[in-house]
Protein backbone atom coordinates (compact mmCIF):
# COMPACT_ATOMS: atom_id res chain seq x y z
CA UNK A 1 0.00 0.00 0.00
CA UNK A 2 1.29 3.42 -0.54
CA UNK A 3 1.80 6.08 2.12
CA UNK A 4 -0.38 8.80 2.15
CA UNK A 5 1.25 12.23 1.08
CA UNK A 6 0.08 15.42 1.22
CA UNK A 7 1.95 18.58 -0.83
CA UNK A 8 1.67 22.25 0.60
CA UNK A 9 2.98 25.15 -1.18
CA UNK A 10 4.79 27.58 0.92
CA UNK A 11 4.42 31.34 -0.42
CA UNK A 12 7.36 33.63 1.43
CA UNK A 13 7.24 37.59 1.37
CA UNK A 14 10.22 39.33 -0.14
CA UNK A 15 11.24 40.16 3.86
CA UNK A 16 11.69 36.38 4.85
CA UNK A 17 13.88 35.00 2.13
CA UNK A 18 17.05 36.47 3.93
CA UNK A 19 15.61 34.41 7.01
CA UNK A 20 14.51 31.28 4.29
CA UNK A 21 18.17 31.74 2.33
CA UNK A 22 19.87 31.28 6.03
CA UNK A 23 17.58 27.85 6.91
CA UNK A 24 18.26 26.78 3.77
CA UNK A 25 21.93 27.18 4.63
CA UNK A 26 21.56 25.54 8.63
CA UNK A 27 19.67 22.52 6.94
CA UNK A 28 22.47 21.72 4.13
CA UNK A 29 24.81 22.26 7.61
CA UNK A 30 22.67 19.61 9.22
CA UNK A 31 22.48 17.26 6.03
CA UNK A 32 18.63 17.71 6.60
CA UNK A 33 15.92 18.08 3.64
CA UNK A 34 13.81 21.38 4.20
CA UNK A 35 10.51 18.95 3.78
CA UNK A 36 11.35 16.75 6.56
CA UNK A 37 12.47 19.80 9.05
CA UNK A 38 8.85 21.20 7.92
CA UNK A 39 7.15 18.20 9.27
CA UNK A 40 8.95 17.87 12.42
CA UNK A 41 8.47 21.67 12.90
CA UNK A 42 4.52 20.85 12.25
CA UNK A 43 4.38 17.86 14.90
CA UNK A 44 6.04 19.88 17.45
CA UNK A 45 3.87 23.15 17.14
CA UNK A 46 1.56 20.85 17.11
CA UNK A 47 2.01 18.74 20.09
CA UNK A 48 2.57 22.50 21.65
CA UNK A 49 -0.12 24.30 20.26
CA UNK A 50 -2.63 21.74 19.44
CA UNK A 51 -5.09 22.06 22.80
CA UNK A 52 -4.57 26.03 23.31
CA UNK A 53 -3.38 26.87 26.78
CA UNK A 54 -5.24 25.05 29.15
CA UNK A 55 -5.02 27.46 31.81
CA UNK A 56 -6.30 30.04 29.54
CA UNK A 57 -8.82 28.50 26.71
CA UNK A 58 -10.45 30.89 25.09
CA UNK A 59 -13.76 28.80 24.86
CA UNK A 60 -13.93 28.54 28.91
CA UNK A 61 -15.30 32.57 28.66
CA UNK A 62 -18.62 31.03 26.84
CA UNK A 63 -19.12 27.78 28.74
CA UNK A 64 -17.92 28.70 32.27
CA UNK A 65 -19.88 31.71 33.85
CA UNK A 66 -17.43 31.25 37.08
CA UNK A 67 -14.55 31.30 35.19
CA UNK A 68 -12.33 34.55 35.68
CA UNK A 69 -9.38 36.05 34.24
CA UNK A 70 -7.15 37.16 35.52
CA UNK A 71 -4.01 40.07 34.56
CA UNK A 72 -1.05 38.24 33.84
CA UNK A 73 2.05 38.56 36.31
CA UNK A 74 4.46 40.42 34.26
CA UNK A 75 2.72 43.27 33.95
CA UNK A 76 1.59 46.26 36.74
CA UNK A 77 -1.69 45.68 38.32
CA UNK A 78 -4.10 47.48 36.50
CA UNK A 79 -5.55 49.05 39.85
CA UNK A 80 -8.41 51.25 37.78
CA UNK A 81 -9.57 47.25 36.84
CA UNK A 82 -9.56 46.26 39.92
CA UNK A 83 -12.63 48.32 41.15
CA UNK A 84 -14.73 45.88 39.26
CA UNK A 85 -14.12 43.37 41.29
CA UNK A 86 -16.32 42.40 44.67
CA UNK A 87 -14.17 41.97 48.10
CA UNK A 88 -14.98 38.60 47.99
CA UNK A 89 -13.35 38.01 45.07
CA UNK A 90 -10.24 41.02 45.57
CA UNK A 91 -9.61 38.13 48.64
CA UNK A 92 -9.42 35.61 46.46
CA UNK A 93 -6.72 36.85 44.29
CA UNK A 94 -4.58 37.71 47.36
CA UNK A 95 -4.97 34.16 48.22
CA UNK A 96 -3.85 33.04 45.11
CA UNK A 97 -1.11 35.74 44.98
CA UNK A 98 0.06 34.64 48.75
CA UNK A 99 0.39 31.01 46.98
CA UNK A 100 2.30 32.16 43.79
CA UNK A 101 4.49 34.14 46.94
CA UNK A 102 5.39 31.73 49.12
CA UNK A 103 6.26 29.06 45.99
CA UNK A 104 8.33 31.68 44.01
CA UNK A 105 10.22 31.98 47.49
CA UNK A 106 10.75 28.29 48.08
CA UNK A 107 12.06 28.23 44.34
CA UNK A 108 14.63 30.68 45.26
CA UNK A 109 15.47 29.49 48.29
CA UNK A 110 16.05 26.28 46.80
CA UNK A 111 18.58 27.66 44.21
CA UNK A 112 20.70 29.90 46.96
CA UNK A 113 18.90 33.27 46.27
Amino acid sequence: MAKARILKVINYREEDIPALAELEKVLRREKKQFSEWAREQTVIYAKAHGKGNPTFALDRWATDPAFKAWPTAWQDPPLKDLKNFSVKELREMMDYLEKWSWVIGKKLEARGE
